[in-house]
C-alpha cells in the first residue's frame, strides 16, 4: 500500500508537470496568434503558429530569443508566458494536486499505524522481557 500510494503521489506530479507544458504550448500558440504583430520565425510548412510555440516551449534558443523579442515589442514576458499557463490550467492543476494530497495523506496514516503497531510491539516486548527478568531474579533469591 506504501508504494501504491508513493507510486500514485509521483504520477500525479508528473501529470501536473507534463499538463503545465502542453498548456504552456497552447498558451504561447494562443498569443502568437491573438496578436496582431506576426512573429518572424525560422518555420515553414505546418501552421507557423503551433510550430513556433513548439519550439519556444521546447527551448529552441533561436526561437526563444525571437520570442522575447517579439514579447518584449508587444509588451510581454516569459512570466507572463508562465503566469497566463498557470491560470489557464488552474482547474486540472488543483484535481491533480488534491490527488497527490490524498495520496501522501494516506500513505503517512499507514505509515503512522505501522509506527504505532511497532510502538506497541515493542513495549510488550518490553515488559515481558521484565517480567522474565523479575521472574529469572525471584528464582536466584
Amino acid at each position: 500500500d506504501v508504494t501504491d500510494l508513493t507510486w500514485e503521489v509521483g504520477r500525479a506530479r508528473r501529470a501536473m508537470a507534463i499538463r503545465m507544458v502542453r498548456e504552456r504550448r497552447r498558451t504561447i500558440a494562443r498569443i502568437l496568434t491573438d496578436g496582431s504583430v506576426r512573429m518572424p520565425s525560422k518555420t515553414t510548412g505546418l501552421d507557423p503558429y503551433r510550430t513556433s510555440a513548439l519550439l519556444v516551449a521546447a527551448g529552441d534558443e533561436a526561437e526563444v530569443e525571437a520570442f522575447e523579442r517579439w514579447g518584449a515589442i508587444n509588451g510581454m514576458t516569459m512570466q507572463d508566458i508562465e503566469d497566463a499557463t498557470y491560470q489557464a490550467s488552474l482547474g486540472d492543476m488543483e484535481k491533480l494536486q488534491r490527488l497527490a494530497d490524498n495520496a501522501s495523506a494516506r500513505r503517512d496514516a499507514i505509515l503512522r499505524e505501522i509506527d504505532r503497531r511497532r510502538d506497541r510491539i515493542a513495549d510488550r516486548l518490553r515488559a515481558g522481557i521484565a517480567s522474565a527478568e523479575a521472574a529469572i531474579d525471584a528464582e536466584f533469591e
